[in-house]
């Protein structure tokens, strides 16, 4: 497996699987402001299953149409730390 950083922004990136990290807010979830885009994708999956942005939590979308990778994973950070 090769991961790659890259400091761009995620609605330019092409790669196969995009790995997104989602924060745990008062309010249910948060996402970076980076894949704020990536939102309505994440409350769908809300609806369906039991991810909550848990710490270790994790949850794989394949062949998606709200970005430029085939695939994303949505990886549980937690409460985010000022």
């Amino acid at each position: 497996m090769k991961i790659t950083l890259k400091k761009c922004s995620l609605k330019s990136v092409r790669d196969h699987t995009l790995i997104v990290p989602v924060y745990q807010h008062d309010s249910g979830m948060a996402l970076p402001k980076e894949a704020r885009y990536l939102k309505g994708l994440l409350e769908k999956i809300k609806k369906d299953t039991p991810f909550k942005g848990d710490i270790r939590q994790s949850i794989f979308v394949r062949y998606v149409a709200a970005a430029k990778g085939q695939n994303i994973l949505f990886t549980g950070f937690g409460k985010k730390k000022n």
